[in-house]
């Protein structure tokens, strides 16, 4: 399946709040959520180590030792990010079916989880 960095990043993240929140879902459904988030886990930390480097490069070191892009480095950072936040990859992954994160018409995802994922999980 093609895929964003951009949405990679989105994706990952949502299925490892699901995963760390244990929702209830069958099986089946923990397991395809945690293979899918172990295809994409790889792609995510490569495009994350290359996001770190720009906030290395951009950034400031904040009080508390954080560092992170000021304002007005802003435009630059956002400028080297895009390219590799809209390129697309391809990652073996089948979308969710519905049926294996729902239990007795429960689901086990928020709405605003399921909007996210979007054509990421199917009827």
């Amino acid at each position: 399946m093609q895929l964003t960095i951009n949405r990679v990043f989105e994706t990952t993240i949502t299925l490892a709040t699901i995963m760390r929140e244990k929702r209830p879902m069958p099986q089946i459904g923990k397991f395809r959520v945690a293979r899918m988030h172990a295809k994409l886990l790889p792609e995510f930390n490569t495009a994350n180590t290359q996001r770190d480097d720009l906030i290395a490069k951009y950034g400031a070191v904040r009080e508390d030792g954080q560092t992170e892009v000021p304002a007005e480095r802003m435009p630059d950072f956002t400028a080297e990010w895009n390219p590799i936040a809209e390129s697309t990859i391809e990652v073996d992954i089948e979308p969710l079916r519905l049926a294996d994160i729902t239990i007795d018409g429960n689901g086990a995802i928020e709405s605003s989880e399921l909007q996210m994922l979007g054509d990421l999980v199917t009827e």
